[in-house]
């Protein structure tokens, strides 16, 4: 199971990428993951620029800090960038986010019964 996943092709503006976390750690705890991550969009893509969206749903639920913004240059983080955002219910990139979630992830998370069942069935949350 990955830790990270990430979608580059079907991201909402002002995104270049959106990055789910399948962990209960805190960002400071997977910077350096997350930093690979994006080495490896780098050298098997393209560099990214602007801003990247991290779904941090299994860390911090699914309240008002669970979507974290930062600014990426030439695929490096800016983490002194890093700010919580308010996705609306409604959005897109909440449907995408929970596509990306593995079921085994989900699984073995610490989400309640009702959301696994929703993100099981690849319902936004």
């Amino acid at each position: 199971m990955t830790t990270i996943r990430y979608t580059l092709d079907h991201t909402v503006d002002p995104y270049a990428a959106i990055l789910v976390c399948q962990t209960h750690l805190a960002i400071k705890d997977i910077q350096e993951e997350i930093d690979n991550t994006l080495a490896h969009i780098s050298q098997s893509r393209s560099p990214l620029n602007g801003r990247i969206l991290l779904d941090t749903l299994f860390h911090a639920g699914n309240g008002q800090g669970r979507f974290l913004d930062v600014n990426v240059t030439g695929s490096i983080v800016d983490w002194s960038t890093l700010r919580p955002v308010i996705v609306d219910k409604r959005s897109p990139i909440r449907t995408q986010a929970a596509d990306m979630y593995e079921k085994e992830a989900i699984r073995h998370s610490a989400l309640t019964t009702v959301q696994k069942n929703l993100l099981s069935k690849g319902a936004a949350i």
